[in-house]
């Protein structure tokens, strides 16, 4: 049986065959004139999804790589400035050591005072360069003249921001350095050099009375409660408690809680300590809800709060601005540093009965010692006791026992030892209150009693904290405590106190780490009396200006040190940058292998093998033409196709 295969069949299966073959043509010439085989998501939907998400990838290197280009531009700028910087003070410090010699006079320090005027004028334009309208020394405020030359000082207008830039996936860098940081010579704090002579030490504070707390105002006698992180709770009866110790004592002591009572760290308050191994809650300390009236014990003394681990307590102002005597004042810092004339090292106390004893304090070393000696003769035949005031003023003997008429009294064994501990006389009553020791060093310490008794002639200084700055006239000031208050008044964020050896002032800021300088104004040496003389660089310069036009050498011999430190500070500052160059670089060269990546593996997934698609193309064709060369040939018209 002959099958017969109609024309029409034939014509469209021809067609469809040379449609397909053309469809294909037609793709392989689009892929060589693209160079992708991706050119629609339908054309392969996992493809298509890998190289836009590569794409994406390239894209954020991209705009990394922008960042990069300004933050390298940026940070080359305050390198090569502080380049500039260091070559300028380079020559002041030769200036300064010229001049310093005696081969230096007036009139040569005169023009040399002129050249400095220069190089200062230098100074404040490099510290104010920029790169692209953003000032590099300014902190946060890119935008503002950071320093500005007023008379004999540079302000600053900047802060001490710290920018920072992304640099990569996950890679934040600072690119700044303030210059209130890297043009001063302190960082947040400003430790006195130079020892005030006598010690300034108010004593061990765990002796402290709780009296002299809160500025002299005490502490409410009643009781607090105290809840550990486990829960569990304790009512501690304080209304006893007459010093810190005390306090301490007590709170260690309650039975139920798992808390440990000290001193903070810097011992101007209690802390709390929670010891409980994985807390649930934290530790609480709240007034005793039944306590009628209600008390302020907790308040007054700083732990009323709550928090996980332990409370910090609040400053107590434990002296009340007054210094006061405790167990640990040493003998030799009562009366103002004076001590006491030892003599035979012993006094007689007679007590109401007549009874007379002779204290020997020779081995003694301190306040409590005193104490100690006095209390270890009370006994059948004599019945005096000593302590310490309740206002940390001095020594109080007591007979609360005899019968007698007679009043209790204390006179020498030789010397003035009795005289110096405040207790030569005759009480009234009872009891003999001592007068006033004084210890050395409190706030109220005078301030004509500095430098070995020779005083310190007070003057004008001038504080800059950061971006403030003010003029502190110190010259009314009488004691210690005038001066920190003159201080802490000015309004640059500056807070006063005494070091924990005892003989240095220390002016910490408010804001952390932002760098204080101090500088004497006038011709007064008020900051350098004090040891509180901490210029920045353009301090400096200004203190070599006004050394050299006062003549004055051994001025200029003294700051030549100051010129060393800022030099080591520029030298660590461009040290700071060269680091964050190297960052930048680490990261560029990071970010250009990920994109290598990202693009190698985007060409695999949408690009065309443009050779093997150019022999497909042509295969192609040859293929297409050979379809419609054997179609013409077997679609021949016959006599049939003309048949109706």
């Amino acid at each position: 049986m002959v099958v017969r295969i109609s024309n029409p069949v034939l014509v469209n299966t021809a067609l469809r065959n040379m449609q397909i073959t053309l469809r294909q043509l037609q793709e392989t010439q689009e892929v060589v004139a693209t160079g992708l085989t991706i050119r629609r998501p339908s054309d392969d939907p996992l493809g298509a999804a890998i190289a836009l998400r590569m794409r994406a990838e390239i894209t954020e290197i991209n705009r990394f790589v922008e960042n990069i280009d300004r933050t390298e531009s940026f940070v080359n700028a305050s390198e090569g400035a502080l380049g500039i910087m260091n070559d300028i003070l380079t020559e002041l410090r030769g200036i300064t050591v010229t001049e310093a010699n005696d081969t230096g006079n007036a009139v040569s320090r005169a023009a040399a005072a002129e050249q400095v005027d220069a190089l200062i004028e230098q100074l404040v334009q490099t510290a104010n360069s920029d790169y692209g309208g953003r000032y590099v020394f300014a902190g946060h405020e890119t935008e503002t003249i950071p320093y500005v030359r007023n008379g004999e000082f540079v302000e600053y207008h900047g802060d001490s921001g710290i920018i920072y830039e992304a640099i990569g996936p996950g890679n934040v860098i600072p690119i700044n350095q303030p210059g209130s940081t890297i043009f001063a010579t302190s960082t947040g704090q400003v430790i006195g050099d130079v020892n005030l002579n006598p010690d300034i030490s108010a004593g061990p504070a765990f002796d402290t009375p709780l009296a002299q707390l809160n500025g002299g105002g005490g502490v409410q006698a009643g009781s607090i409660v105290i809840t550990d992180g486990s829960g569990a709770s304790a009512t501690i009866d304080l209304s006893a408690a007459s010093t810190i110790n005390d306090v301490i004592t007590a709170i260690n002591s309650a039975a139920g809680i798992n808390v440990t009572a000290g001193i903070n760290t810097d011992g101007n308050g209690l802390l709390i300590a929670d010891n409980t191994a994985n807390p649930a809650l934290p530790l609480t300390i709240t007034e005793n809800p039944a306590a009628v009236p209600p008390t302020t014990t907790a308040v007054d003394l700083g732990i009323l709060g709550s928090s996980v681990g332990s409370i910090q307590g609040s400053d107590l102002n434990p002296t009340g601005g007054a210094s006061v005597v405790t167990a640990g004042t040493l003998l030799s810092d009562l009366n103002y540093g004076a001590g006491l004339d030892v003599g035979t090292g012993a006094f007689n106390i007679t007590d109401r009965d007549g009874n007379t004893v002779t204290v020997d304090i020779s081995a003694t070393i301190t306040v409590g010692d005193v104490v100690a000696a006095i209390n270890a003769l009370t006994g059948p035949t004599f019945n005096v006791t000593a302590s310490i005031a309740a206002d940390g003023s001095g020594i109080d003997i007591t007979d609360t026992v005899s019968t007698g008429r007679s009043q209790i009294s204390v006179t020498e064994a030789g010397g003035t030892t009795a005289s110096d501990l405040g207790i030569l006389g005759m009480g009234a009553g009872s009891t003999l209150e001592g007068a006033r020791l004084d210890p050395i060093g409190g706030p109220s310490t005078p301030v004509s009693l500095l430098n070995g008794g020779s005083g310190i002639s007070l003057g004008t200084i001038r504080i800059t904290n950061g971006e403030l700055s003010a003029s502190v006239d110190l010259s009314g000031a009488v004691t210690l405590g005038n001066v920190m208050a003159a201080i802490e008044r000015a309004g640059v964020g500056v807070e006063a106190s005494i070091d924990s050896a005892g003989n240095r002032l220390v002016l910490t800021s408010q804001s952390g780490d932002t760098p204080i300088i101090i500088i004497s104004e006038g011709d007064a040496t008020t900051a350098e009396d004090l040891g509180l003389f901490s210029p920045g660089m353009f301090e400096t310069a200004e203190e070599i200006r006004q050394a050299l036009l006062n003549n004055d050498s051994e001025r200029l011999t003294e700051l030549i040190g100051n010129v060393d430190d800022i030099v080591s500070r520029i030298i660590d500052a461009r040290a700071g940058a060269g680091q964050q160059l190297v960052q930048i670089d680490f990261a560029r060269s990071r970010l250009e292998d990920l994109e290598l990546s990202f693009e190698s593996l985007r060409s695999k997934t949408e690009e065309a093998d443009l050779t093997e698609f150019a022999i497909k193309l042509a295969n192609t064709e040859t293929v297409y033409q050979a379809a419609l060369a054997t179609t013409i040939q077997v679609i021949q018209p016959t006599l049939f196709s003309f048949m109706k």
